[in-house]
Parts: C-alpha cells; sequence; structure tokens
C-alpha cells in the first residue's frame, strides 16, 4: 500500500529547488535605504535588514536591472572617492577624475543620463538618489511659439567637478595680528576660542587675553565672566548691559566696558515723538488712573491682569464729565476701558422679534461708540504730551529701556570669502554672509527680495548650524516642484554634502515610517523635505494635549478674572470664553484618547519586532 502511494507522488519530489531571495542582515557599512547588490540581486536596506527590491523583471535598454544597479554604484563610488580625494588634498585627485568620467560615460552609454530619464526611475529608490544626480547640470528650455503649443527641453551637461576641483584644500591658518587671529577663530568655530586664537600668534592665553582686554578687542562680560569680541559685547540689549557694568564696577575693573557701551547707547527718543494710545501696555496702570480722573471725574482703580487685560473699579462713575465725554448708553470711563483692551464697545436696543421683546445690536450707536473711543484715545496721547504731566521722566525711561535698548550686531564679513567646506564656483555675498552669521545667533527672518539667493542663505546656514554642532540633523522644507533645484544647488555649494531627499514613494502613508527611519538612523548633513510631506507628519498626540491644556489653563484665568470683575459688559464675553474652553476640552480629550492608541500600537509593535528578531536570530544559526 505504501509502494502504491509512492508511485502516485510526483518525480523528483526530494530535489532541493533554490528559494527566492530573502531577507537578510545589511552591512553596517549600509545605510538605511541604501541600494547594495548581493550575488548578482538588488537589495535595499529597511530597518537595518537587506529586502529583495520590488521591481518589475522589465529590462533597461535591452540589459538587465541588476547590471544597471551595479554601474550606479560604481558610479557613486566614483563620485565618493574623488570629494574625499579633493577634501583632504591628496595626490591622485586628476586620476580619480578621469575615473568618475570613464563611470559616468559608460552609464549615460549604456541607459541614458541620470536626471529626466523614466527607464532608471527605480534607481530613485536608492536614498542617495538626489545626490548623484546633482552631478549633472539640467537647463529646462521653453519654447513659446504663437499659436503652438508650449514645448519644454532640457540640456543636461556635466557639472564643474567633471573638469575642475571644487572643493578647496585645508585651509592654512595665518594670523599676524589680534584682529586676525579673532576673525579666523569665529571663521572656525563660531565665536573667540581663546586657546586657538593664541596659539594662532604663538602667545600665551594669558598675554592673549590682557592684550585683547587692554586694546579693547573684547570685553569680559559682568553677568557670565566670559571674555566676548567687541562686536558680540557692544550689541544687543546694550542699555542692560551698561547697568550690570555700573553694579559690578566696585573697583574699577569694568571702566573701559562703561566708557564704551555709553558711546553705542541709542539716542533717548523724547516722550513728544512717541506714539501713545489708551492701553500701551508699558504705561503704568498709575498714569490711566490720572487721566480717568482729571478727563471724566472719576476715581478708578485700575489694574492689569496676567492676560495682559486692564480692569477698573469706579465708585462714582455718574459725573457730569463722565457723561457728556461719552454717551447716554456707555459713559467714557467706559469707552476708554474697553479701548484699553482692544474692546470695541456694543451697544443695544430692545427690538420686538417674532412677536417678543429682545436685545439686539443698535449699529448706528455702536459705530458712534467707536468714533468716541478714537477720540478719547486722541485725548489721551494730548493730554500726556501736555505741558504739566507728571510722569513724563518715567514714561520716558520705561519706553527707551524696552523698545530702543537693542543694538544691532555689526558682523564682518570681509575677512572671508566662502563658510568652511563650501566650494569656490559660487561666493556668497555680503548680505548672504550677514543673514547666515545672524541665523546662527537667534531665529531670524531673511525679508530678502526675490532673486536676491535665500536659497545660498538657507543651505550655508543649515551647514554652519551642522558643522558647528548648533544642529544634529538640520531640515529645510521646499515647495516640491523646486526640491531638485534645491538640491542641485546644495551640492554645487557643498559637493561632499550628505543631503536626504524624499522621493515619491516617501510620500505614501505606508512609506511614512521608512522615511522617518532613513532620517532617524543615518548621519545627514541636510534633509530636504516638501511641505506637503511636512503637513502630513501628525505631531505626538500627547504634546498635542499638553498644548490644549495650556490654551484651556490660559482661558479659564482670563474667565476667573471677567467673573471677578464688577463690570457688567464682561458678561458677553465671559459666555464666549466659556464656549472657547468647552470645545477646547473636547479636542485636548480627543488628543488624549489618541495617545492612549499610539501607546498601544506602539507597544504592540515593539512586540513584534522583537518576535521578528527571535524568529530571524533562530534561522540565522539554522543557517551557520
Amino acid at each position: 500500500m505504501l509502494k502504491a502511494f509512492e508511485k502516485q507522488l510526483p518525480e523528483n519530489i526530494y530535489d532541493q529547488k533554490s528559494a527566492g531571495p530573502s531577507r537578510e542582515f545589511a552591512s553596517q557599512e549600509l545605510k538605511e535605504g541604501e541600494i547594495h547588490v548581493v550575488n548578482g540581486i538588488p537589495y535595499i536596506v529597511k530597518g537595518g535588514m537587506s529586502d529583495p527590491v520590488d521591481w518589475n523583471s522589465n529590462k533597461v535598454a535591452g540589459k538587465n536591472k541588476s547590471e544597471a544597479v551595479e554601474d550606479y554604484i560604481n558610479l557613486k563610488k566614483s563620485i565618493n572617492q574623488l570629494i574625499e580625494a579633493e577634501s583632504e588634498s591628496k595626490d591622485n585627485i586628476e586620476q580619480l577624475r578621469k575615473d568618475l568620467n570613464k563611470s559616468y560615460d559608460n552609464f549615460v552609454n549604456k541607459f541614458g543620463t541620470l536626471n529626466n530619464n523614466s527607464k532608471i526611475g527605480f534607481l530613485e529608490d536608492d536614498v542617495d538618489f538626489p545626490s548623484v544626480s546633482a552631478i549633472e547640470n539640467v537647463e529646462e528650455k521653453v519654447n513659446l511659439l504663437p499659436g503652438a503649443k508650449k514645448v519644454e527641453k532640457y540640456i543636461i551637461t556635466k557639472s564643474d567637478i567633471f573638469s575642475k576641483r571644487v572643493i578647496g584644500g585645508a585651509l592654512v591658518n595665518k594670523a599676524e595680528t589680534v584682529d586676525d587671529a579673532i576673525k579666523l577663530s569665529r571663521y572656525k568655530y563660531g565665536q573667540l576660542n581663546i586657546p586657538y586664537a593664541a596659539g594662532l600668534l604663538d602667545i600665551p592665553e594669558d598675554e592673549f587675553k590682557d592684550q585683547i582686554i587692554r586694546e579693547e578687542k573684547a570685553f569680559i562680560n559682568p553677568d557670565t565672566g566670559i571674555i566676548e569680541p567687541k562686536e558680540e559685547y557692544l550689541s544687543g540689549n546694550v542699555v542692560a548691559k551698561l547697568k550690570a557694568a555700573e553694579q559690578a564696577n566696585e573697583d574699577g575693573t569694568y571702566n573701559q566696558n562703561i566708557n564704551q557701551l555709553k558711546t553705542v547707547i541709542p539716542n533717548t527718543i523724547p516722550l513728544p515723538i512717541i506714539k501713545l494710545t489708551l492701553g500701551s501696555s508699558w504705561i503704568p496702570e498709575k498714569a490711566y488712573e490720572l487721566f480717568f480722573k482729571e478727563n471724566f471725574g472719576v476715581n478708578a482703580r485700575i489694574t492689569k491682569t496676567k492676560s495682559g487685560r486692564f480692569t477698573a473699579s469706579i465708585n462714582n462713575e455718574h459725573t457730569d464729565l463722565n457723561r457728556t465725554k461719552g454717551m447716554e448708553e456707555a459713559y467714557a470711563s467706559k469707552l476708554a476701558l474697553d479701548a484699553m483692551n482692544n474692546k470695541q464697545t456694543i451697544i443695544t436696543m430692545n427690538a420686538y422679534v417674532d412677536g417678543k421683546n429682545v436685545r439686539v445690536k443698535d449699529v448706528t450707536a455702536t459705530i458712534q461708540a467707536s468714533a468716541k473711543q478714537t477720540e478719547l484715545s486722541e485725548e489721551f496721547e494730548k493730554w500726556v504730551k501736555t505741558e504739566g504731566f507728571p510722569y513724563v521722566d518715567e514714561l520716558e525711561k520705561i519706553y527707551n529701556e524696552t523698545f530702543n535698548a537693542v543694538v544691532e550686531r555689526k558682523n564682518d564679513v570681509y575677512g572671508f570669502k566662502t563658510f568652511p567646506g563650501a566650494t569656490e564656483t559660487k561666493i556668497p555675498r555680503k548680505h548672504q554672509k550677514e543673514g547666515v552669521l545672524r541665523s546662527l545667533e537667534k531665529a531670524t527672518m531673511l525679508a530678502h527680495e526675490v532673486g536676491t539667493g535665500k536659497t545660498i542663505t538657507l543651505i550655508c546656514t543649515a551647514m554652519e548650524m551642522r558643522r558647528l554642532g548648533l544642529a544634529k540633523k538640520p531640515v529645510i522644507v521646499v515647495q516640491r516642484s523646486t526640491y531638485r533645484q534645491f538640491v542641485n544647488e546644495i551640492k554645487s555649494l557643498y559637493p561632499a554634502a550628505k543631503v536626504l531627499v524624499p522621493s515619491a514613494k516617501d510620500l505614501t502613508g505606508a512609506q511614512r515610517e521608512a522615511l522617518l527611519a532613513k532620517i532617524s538612523y543615518n548621519d545627514w548633513d541636510i534633509v530636504v523635505l516638501y511641505h506637503s510631506y511636512l503637513d502630513s507628519i501628525p505631531d505626538d498626540p500627547t504634546r498635542v494635549a499638553s498644548y490644549i491644556q495650556e490654551l484651556i489653563d490660559e482661558k479659564q484665568e482670563m474667565l476667573e478674572e471677567l467673573k471677578s470683575s464688577k463690570d457688567k459688559g464682561t458678561n458677553y464675553l465671559a459666555s464666549s470664553i466659556e464656549k472657547q474652553i468647552k470645545g477646547l476640552t473636547k479636542d485636548r480629550d480627543q488628543a488624549v484618547g489618541e495617545s492612549i492608541e499610539a501607546n498601544k500600537k506602539k507597544e504592540a509593535s515593539i512586540k513584534q519586532q522583537e518576535k521578528s528578531k527571535k524568529v530571524m536570530e533562530t534561522r540565522a544559526k539554522g543557517l551557520v
């Protein structure tokens, strides 16, 4: 019976057949998202594993895709070797340039150019493809003939790296003066590095410190004890710095600081030319109380809450002045207090609606109230600037110390042509260098006109932040239609830069985690994202819930202040805030729910990863 069963089995049932390509542990030398070839089969790194690619079996220009991948990898290798040689000024630079031309020509002759070539679209899965394709110059020609369709033509040529050196050798820093040493220190480290600067002049550090302080090239900040270059110390809030120096100058140590700070303190702006309005937050409450008393004949106790809102307690509002300067429906003190809170006074009236007597907005009277508020604000400014106002000196001091105390830092950008690591094929202009240095100090708006080179400023800023350790992986968000040109600009300025750009596949929800993994697991100089992609990345629900709770707390504080006020006109505003709190509470609870669900998924994912890892380890042991 058993023999009869064996005869029914197919022939060669025990023959071993080779299985298809399977997942393998990726080499540590490979980046997340990098394409490589193992035994003639293309793989891509995903989650630290080498996964077989999911391409179709169609040939490219009559050749297998694996051959295209191998030639592409050789080209990438040639590029990296040449960039490394130029960066380190090796002896074989020109030989490596010939090798690059040979590798590129071989690839183009077989498969076509890297850009605008749909035949090799599968290579875009490689995380380095945007950087590799940037070795080509792509020029778009658009012909618009009268009565004809729009004709686009792309002219693709080799970039400068094929014919000349694009990365300068290591800068030999030489300083003959103290000024040179300070400039070179800032160029290399972004700040004054005493040991480095002293070493450039071959003098002891203490001697260098004494000299730069004696010659007023730098100053000791009394608040921090740090030696700051002249342009740094004599900028920023110089009024506060002068106060600090004067308070710490018991033994004359900071005489030089005081003398130099006095030369840069902005001229005092007198009260008569300062623009004032009812509700200016910097004006003390006592000035408003005096205005209410002298102009409306009322005794007001005015306070400003933590949220910046003014409240008033008035015990004699029915005065002739208060009525005549205001309206029958709203006294002047009411109109003025609303103006101080940037609030329009709403006047209502009785009306019959559907047979019922209700209060509705009186449009004409409300417009009149708005006009009155403008008149009262103008009257307040004239009153403050009238001779005899008792708080002139105090208001001038408060205004100038608050709004006229900062001096813009003046950066010397003539001491260098380019930033470290950048090629000299494109020399940044003066305003671009200044924009970069300013961006390294604080959040900055680059209000430059179109065509003035904000792209170069952004790229240099990101690379400098990376070099100086101010950012680990700078991200630049651009329009999707221009990201190719942006990446080409990065590689043109910094040929050795490691740049990550999402591919079309990375934009799908399924691949979003894969892109984030590429960002996390690799050491990038710049990450370029599209606006639409950034919008599609949800924030952490826990952080969202925390942010919403902060908004609720602010609204709750405002509500408590309104309820404690005796002003009847605040009832409508209080009702509105209560509705806002209710809506925010709902949003917060939803975010909390999403956070709980996200944590459950995360725990499940971790368990699944651990399980997969054990399975792979078991398989690996079995193979061994």
